[in-house]
């Protein structure tokens, strides 16, 4: 058993954990609530050379530079040379002599220490030391210096037990596999790091100890817990040795350089701002650094960059807040398994922070007021960006002329800003709340510059912001549009040929509120209140769906307080499951092209045994903006769809590819190679679990995946813990899916 305690304030969080727990809420509960439950589809569970006018990380300048390894440290190197030693008054008090000790000590004592990462995750890895000198290795490594751990004597079990550090600097974990319990620090606690660590003046480790209260009570020995080398390096310079930690204490204008160094970091204490000095572009450099750290704040006034960095393997920018460069705040490039977390960097001339490289991670990241973009991830490949605040400026994936491939966005919040995304192959984006970014010409809030196959949208919200189009062959799941800002000749929601939109709903629209491309599914959607004049006279920019291009398919849709038409279908359209309008009246028009799915101004669809037309207000149960979640007693849109069996499918069609494995990378299952169509069969009513590390993550319902229950129309499908509905086995279309629903349908 493992219970995890977080210093308060986090944000965010990371990925939902998963809990196992047979019997809750009248099924198998597999993922735990909280407050990310209220999003309305909740989880359950190219070019490497830097813009112009910036340098070549490989040129960075030697010229008057020290090198500040020649500091004396004997002194720092005697107040930690035995991490071992008690303290006097603890061991007077009484308390257990046990110290706290590395998790992993056979990679060392070191707070610079980096180990394989060879286990399930950070705490389950065997503690092998990482081999510097193999960039190469797909694995990598992490910094393991932070995770400590020792026994709480006396304490079988972690149940009810509460653990905190006396320098209130690290978050806990409790483990009693083995039968006896077991406390491991996990990481930092919020706003916490290495400068915390240190006394005031920078020069050794603080004391330290751990206590632990429940059914009993453990205090281990207070002590230093770690014996690495300190440097006092106020004067800047050229550093070029390893095993040691470079400590800056005064607010000096200095620029610092750290090349070739391995197991080192450098940290700007608690409270100074480096303020950098002389005409150097940079304020801090590390150029090929393995296994480093960076942390502190920079005041980059009067220089390019605040921190740049090429050519890092495990290295981490930790707690660093970067302000006033000309160009960019943070440049990290050809970065390998590297993590930027808790960064801040604001009111920088470009971009707030840039990343290129492969297994990059980055965590907990505000970027305001930056003059370009706030976050650019410019290529690379397995990326992860996590918990973004961004205001005043764009998130962007890639461009025209670079690539980033399998790249995982989790939490972003946008504020007069969105997303824009260039060559990105296989993404998956989660989590999204974009507010207040004004239409701009024809620039929707999410742009795609390039083809992003195999990229899918999970639980996205658009608030008081410009037109959504999503890109051609993308899958989205749960979307929200509240008062699109668009002109009247433009579609709120423009899903581009070959998409599939899954659970929707987009209200306030000035013209147009749906216009599926050509081959497009789109399911689960509600069109609600126009804002358009109901005096102006009819034309195609007043209506709710638009359907222009031919062959796609619309399968539960309400469309309701539209001022004119409720659908115009233009070509044809396979239509079933609901289709709702307000009244009988002239709700639908349709072209004389033959194929047209209705040709009945009541929207009564041509083909037989199609969609089922119901007339009437449909809005009354819709609550508010951003999830739009039903009230407990609607029955217009909430519960309209049945359980589905492994026959209930549907097929949608991705763009034509030439090979099987093009196909497969847009997120197609089967592929013909005649007719070179690329299809996938997904089940009617539901959507893929995402991040659960089960199926393909695109979004659509497939054999052998776990996936959730969609009962309602529009984007909310319940809310709290997911239970398991059924399993659906071998027989079908589609076997051996695990079908969970919400428990809870209605607010």
């Amino acid at each position: 058993m493992r219970s995890t305690m977080r210093g308060s304030g986090y944000v965010w969080g990371s990925v939902v954990a998963s809990m196992l727990c047979a019997g809750c809420g009248g099924g198998e509960t597999v993922d735990g609530g909280g407050a990310g439950d209220a999003a309305p589809m909740h989880l359950d569970g190219g070019p490497s050379a830097f813009d112009a006018g910036a340098r070549d990380a490989g040129t960075m300048s030697d010229a008057g530079a020290a090198d500040a390894s020649t500091t004396d440290a004997s002194a720092t190197d005697a107040a930690a040379a035995d991490a071992g030693d008690l303290d006097a008054a603890t061991a007077d008090a009484g308390l257990t002599a046990e110290a706290v000790r590395p998790l992993y000590p056979s990679a060392g004592e070191a707070f610079m220490t980096c180990v394989v990462a060879d286990g399930a995750d950070e705490l389950g890895a065997s503690g092998a030391p990482c081999d510097l000198t193999d960039t190469s290795s797909v694995a990598g490594c992490f910094h393991a210096g932070a995770l400590r751990a020792i026994e709480l004597t006396g304490m079988v079990s972690c149940a009810g037990v509460t653990i905190s550090d006396a320098l209130g600097a690290f978050d806990w974990t409790c483990e009693d596999d083995a039968g006896v319990a077991r406390a491991i620090s996990t990481g930092f606690a919020d706003g916490k790091g290495l400068g915390d660590l240190l006394e005031a003046d920078g020069s050794a480790f603080r004391m330290n100890s751990v206590t632990a209260s429940g059914a009993g009570s453990f205090t281990s020995a207070s002590t230093r817990w770690w014996n690495d080398a300190i440097v006092i390096d106020d004067d800047g310079g050229l550093n070029t040795t390893s095993d040691r930690i470079y400590v800056a204490t005064e607010a000096a204008n200095a620029t610092y350089e750290f090349r070739d160094i391995a197991r080192a970091a450098f940290v700007i204490m608690p409270g100074v701002a480096l303020r950098g000095g002389g005409a150097s572009e940079y304020v801090v450099s590390g150029l090929r650094p393995r296994c480093a750290w960076f942390e502190g704040a920079i005041d980059a006034t009067g220089h390019l960059d605040g921190l740049v960095s090429g050519g890092a393997y495990v290295t981490t920018v930790h707690e660093v807040t970067v302000t006033n460069a000309t160009n960019e705040g943070v440049q990290l490039t050809t970065w390998r398994h590297g993590r930027a977390q808790h960064v801040t960097v604001r009111d920088n001339g470009r971009i707030g922070l840039e990343l290129q490289g492969d297994y990059l991670r980055a965590v907990d990241v505000e970027a305001t007021n930056n003059g370009g973009d706030a976050v650019f991830l410019r290529s690379g490949r397995h990326g992860v960006l996590e918990d973004l605040r961004l205001t005043g400026g764009s998130l962007v994936l890639a461009t025209t002329a670079s690539s980033v491939e399998d790249v995982t966005v989790r939490h972003v919040e946008l504020v007069g800003g969105g997303i824009r995304l260039g060559r990105v192959n296989g993404g998956r984006i989660m989590h999204v709340d974009i507010r207040d970014y004004p239409f701009s010409g024809s620039v929707p809030v999410i742009r795609h510059d390039a083809q992003a196959p195999g990229t899918t949208f999970y639980d996205v919200h658009v608030t008081n912001s410009g037109n959504l189009r999503t890109g051609t062959g993308q899958v989205w799941v749960g979307l929200t549009q509240d008062e699109p800002n668009e002109p009247g000749g433009s579609a709120a929601l423009w899903a581009d040929g070959y998409s599939a939109v899954l659970g929707y709903v987009s209200r306030g629209a000035r013209g147009r509120g749906v216009q599926p491309g050509g081959f497009t599914t789109m399911t689960h959607g509600v069109a609600v209140d126009s804002e358009r004049d109901a005096t102006l006279p009819f034309s195609s920019t007043t209506t709710a769906f638009y359907v222009e291009q031919p062959d796609n398919l619309l399968h539960h849709v309400v469309a309701t307080q539209y001022p004119h038409r409720a659908f115009y279908f233009l070509h044809g359209a396979t239509l079933s499951g609901v289709l709702r309008v307000d009244d009988a009246m002239s709700d639908c028009a349709w072209s004389t092209i033959p194929g047209a799915a209705v040709t009945d101004a009541n929207c009564v669809p041509v083909a037989s045994g199609g969609a089922t037309v119901e007339y009437g207000a449909s809005a009354g149960g819709l609550l508010g903006p951003p999830e739009f979640a039903l009230a407990t007693g609607d029955t217009i849109l909430r519960g309209r769809a049945t359980v589905p069996t492994g026959d209930d499918v549907l097929t949608h069609r991705f763009p034509d590819q030439t090979t099987a494995e093009a196909c497969t990378r847009w997120g197609g299952t089967s592929f013909d190679a005649t007719t070179r169509r690329c299809t996938a069969q997904l089940l009617r009513d539901a959507y893929e679990r995402f991040d659960d590390g089960v199926g393909n993550d695109n979004g659509l319902c497939e054999s052998g995946e776990d996936c959730v229950w969609m009962p309602n129309i529009g984007a909310y499908q319940g809310h709290g813990d997911l239970v398991l509905e059924t399993t659906i086995g071998s027989g079908g279309a589609l076997s051996d899916i695990r079908l969970h629903r919400f428990a809870t349908n209605g607010r």
